[in-house]
């Protein structure tokens, strides 16, 4: 989960599944294609592998590719906060 979101509605995300499939045209403007495959480039191994396959380059625009990974570790995250919280889940999927 990250420390802080700087998303006004939520205190918290929490993404332990990443990767999605395109389903309409309402997906055309979706942010988490974008990250996804900036994240899957990333230098740092561990970030790059949670985004692995997750999007590729489809007729000249960006895509999902349908495979989506679930991040096993993660799940546990939110028994470790305290207090009540707004979380903003699976942002990334």
């Amino acid at each position: 989960m990250s420390a802080r979101s700087a998303i006004e509605w939520t205190d918290d995300t929490w993404s332990p599944v990443i990767g999605c499939s395109r389903v309409s045209s309402g997906c055309d403007g979706c942010y988490a294609i974008r990250t996804a495959h900036l994240r899957s480039h990333n230098p740092n191994p561990k970030v790059a592998a949670a985004f692995a396959d997750t999007t590729h380059n489809a007729g000249g625009r960006l895509d999902w590719t349908g495979r989506v990974n679930l991040l096993e570790q993660r799940l546990t995250e939110p028994m470790r906060r305290r207090g009540p919280l707004k979380i903003f889940v699976n942002s990334q999927s």
